[in-house]
Order: C-alpha cells, then structure tokens, then sequence
C-alpha cells in the first residue's frame, strides 16, 4: 500500500490465536476521514488452523471476523434506548449469553456425557496431546478446574 493512498487492500500480517501464530492476508479497505486513517475488513479464518479443533461436530471451522481500526463505534440502541442484543451492541458477538468467553460454557459443551470431567472421545487430538500436563490428579480425565488451571 503507497502512503495516502485509499481504497482496496491486501493486508497481510501474524495472527496469534489460543498461543498459534500464523501469518494471515485479508481483504481491508481503508479511507481517509477527519484528518484520520480508518481501515474496515470482514473476512474468516479457520480455527482448526490455529490449534482450536475441540468439538468438530458441534463448532463450525471457519470463524468470521470483523476488523474496524481508527473509527469509534457506539452500541446499537434499542427500542428503549439502551443497548440491543446480549452482546453489548457489537456486530458478531456470536455467543450464546452475549459477548463474554465462558469457559465452563465450553467445558459444558465438550462434556458429552456430563460426568463433570472429560475423557475417553470427550478430549480432542489437541487436548490429548496436553491432557498429562493438565490432568493434575492423574485420574485419567481433565476436570473444570484443571482446565481452567491449564
């Protein structure tokens, strides 16, 4: 991109995502306003690709993401005037109970037969790989704690 110049772009730079960097190209464009560069982009990525392959059957791959640097945003009001949806007025938020990562939530939805701890099918490739190290007691499954520990 020359300098001052607007318009489409190719951006490409290091995503880190769950401790995995990768290097990513996407789609931006980027104007000039107020005396201020904004540069706005939608793309996806592919979460597999960054070491998140827990739950395939019940997670999708691909993970839309939406980059707006340099412009203030307000929360979407509704009807009342406060801020609409659970996600505090951000597009995407995408989780259920709104836009905060909750990792029983997770762990919940990876315990298939909700025994309180994962084993056996329950652990993916990904997690086996680090299920000694965080399997603390040394039962042979991973807890909530030892996965919020971990």
């Amino acid at each position: 991109m020359e300098p001052g110049q607007e318009g489409a772009h190719t951006i490409t730079g290091e995503m880190t995502l769950h401790g995995v960097t990768k290097e990513i190209s996407f789609p931006a464009t980027v104007r000039f306003r107020d005396g201020g560069l904004t540069l706005e982009a939608e793309f996806s990525v592919d979460r597999t690709d960054f070491g998140m392959d827990f739950g395939p059957d019940r997670v999708v791959s691909e993970v839309s993401m939406t980059v707006v640097v340099g412009q203030k945003t307000e929360p979407d009001k509704g009807p009342d005037g406060g801020a609409a949806g659970g996600d505090g007025g951000r597009r995407g938020g995408g989780r259920r109970g709104g836009g905060n990562f909750d990792p029983a939530q997770m762990f919940a939805g990876m315990d298939a037969n909700e025994d309180g701890k994962l084993s056996g099918d329950e652990i993916s490739d990904r997690l086996r790989e680090r299920q000694e190290a965080m399997d603390t007691d040394g039962d042979g499954a991973i807890s909530l704690e030892e996965w919020q520990e971990s």
